[in-house]
């Protein structure tokens, strides 16, 4: 009998989650059962957002820039997070800077360049950092504004009888947020390999009983496939992937 698949269990909100597979090889998911259950929603704040005055904008996040792009047309310079939130907001009319893979290499970097008159960081409700009060410090005039709000959405029963099944299910985390969450509505979980996307991402899953727990060494989405694809490799009865 052919052993069953290991379920991919993606939780971020939709958007985050289409990205992340769609960064999977064919090959790849076909090695799979994917099963989509966010553990965040993303919903608006405001209405409208006014960057007259604004020098430059912060993005540290993809879904940042996509809600702000949707809420101006106006388009000013912007420093961000990341690769893939730098490539997102230029694609979206944003004149993008990358300054480091995560926010503290921004704030770095930030400091060791002139004052800028008026920096926006646009972000959502919980974030974590304190990009504006280390800059403020600093003597920046820098400013934050919530535009958006990440809910927390129940975890269906299905999946937590999946989570207390001898299924293996792989389950990558994107923030500390969303792995507290986690880990503290699935104590009874059972047969999980966890992906962190950083050591503050892993810290709160060290209370689960997992078989295995991976932290990527760069806190981008592309390592964490690079992760995916080695467990998937290494697991009984596969072949190595192309």
């Amino acid at each position: 009998m052919e052993k069953p698949k290991a379920v991919l269990l993606l939780t971020r909100p939709d958007v985050g989650n289409a990205r992340f597979r769609a960064q999977l090889s064919r090959e790849l998911r076909s090695h799979l059962l994917i099963i989509e259950h966010p553990l965040i929603t993303i919903t608006p704040l405001v209405t409208s957002l006014d960057l007259s005055g604004t020098d430059r904008v912060i993005f540290t996040s993809q879904t940042a820039v996509q809600a702000a792009s949707n809420l101006t047309d106006q388009r000013v310079p912007s420093f961000c997070v990341g690769r893939q939130t730098t490539k997102a907001a230029c694609q979206a009319g944003w004149r993008a800077k990358m300054l480091g893979l995560d926010s503290a290499a921004l704030v770095e970097a930030l400091l060791t360049r002139p004052l800028v008159d008026h920096i926006l960081h646009l972000r959502g409700a919980h974030t974590r950092g304190n990009i504006v009060s280390k800059l403020v410090s600093a003597g920046y005039h820098c400013d934050e504004v919530a535009i958006y709000d990440q809910v927390l959405q129940p975890i269906s029963q299905d999946v937590l009888d999946l989570l207390t099944s001898e299924t293996p299910v792989i389950v990558p985390l994107f923030s500390p947020r969303a792995a507290q969450y986690f880990a503290e509505n699935t104590p009874q979980a059972r047969n999980l390999t966890l992906i962190a996307l950083s050591d503050a991402v892993a810290a709160p899953l060290q209370s689960l009983h997992y078989e295995a727990l991976h932290v990527s060494k760069i806190p981008e989405a592309v390592a964490m496939v690079d992760i995916l694809t080695n467990i998937v490799a290494q697991s009984p009865g596969s072949q190595a992937l192309g």
